[in-house]
């Protein structure tokens, strides 16, 4: 096998081995941004299909098999990688917490494979019919959003639509970003939560009350609008993680 392809595929299995050691190998991705978006594309098509077929039916519901449905989850694992790197590496830096972008990018990049063991958590919610949501009011919804809950992944218990698989995923996210800024960037603990705090509600109302309120197919008759959202908001990240990973190549 390339060596390449197995610094790659190694970069994955140490994301999980992070949870109890300290192999940082997902700090360095070996693919160009080009690559980098067919791949996450990719990942993000696998879950729609895996979502239609083991997700349970709730999952068929959300993921159907259409092209406005697929353009969101192509297009979706990109946005979240770039918009969300941009706005880390924009608020670390801002409170004084200095770290490269290609490491935030990087670790964003391999956190996307998740997307790939979401539908079997949420089929097994759906076998044994799993709570996962705390259904309210919509009235209360927006309480919930204004308030500090938001900043956590506790808020994705009060949102729709939301599954058991995505709200596993976000806090495996929270759990190895905070380890990462801790112990492998020394930065300290209230600063990095601040900085994962936000981003984390940034990324959150850009997504779901973003969609639960302007863009769902209910309001717009497809999900085209929703995705053309999603690349409005990446396209400009892209081009943002460029020029900062080529002035940080240059020094």
């Amino acid at each position: 096998m390339n060596k390449k392809i197995k610094k790659f595929l190694l970069g994955y299995f140490d994301l999980f081995r992070y949870t109890y050691s300290g192999s940082v190998n997902f700090l360095k991705i070996q693919a160009s941004i080009v690559k980098m978006i067919i791949i996450l594309g990719l990942i993000g098509v696998s879950r729609n299909l895996l979502e239609f077929l083991f997700g349970g039916s709730w999952a068929r519901y959300w993921f159907a098999l259409t092209p406005d449905v697929f353009l969101v989850m192509f297009i979706g694992p990109v946005f979240l990688t770039f918009f969300s790197s941009v706005l880390l590496h924009f608020f670390s830096n801002g409170s004084g917490l200095k770290v490269e972008m290609k490491k935030i990018l990087s670790v964003v990049f391999f956190l996307q494979i998740l997307h790939i063991f979401i539908p079997f958590f949420d089929g097994l919610a759906d076998f044994f019919s799993i709570p996962f949501r705390i259904y309210h009011s919509t009235d209360l919804y927006i309480k919930m959003i204004l308030s500090p809950v938001a900043l956590t992944p506790l808020i994705l218990f009060f949102t729709w639509p939301t599954s058991l698989g995505i709200e596993i995923s976000w806090i495996f996210v929270t759990f190895v970003l905070l380890k990462l800024y801790i112990k492998q960037f020394k930065f300290p603990l209230l600063k990095s939560l601040a900085v994962l705090s936000v981003t984390f509600y940034v990324t959150y109302m850009s997504i779901y009350p973003t969609y639960f309120f302007f863009l769902n197919e209910s309001v717009h008759g497809s999900n085209y609008v929703f995705g053309l959202f999603f690349i409005f908001l990446t396209i400009p990240s892209v081009l943002y993680c460029k020029k900062v990973m080529k002035k940080e190549n240059s020094k």
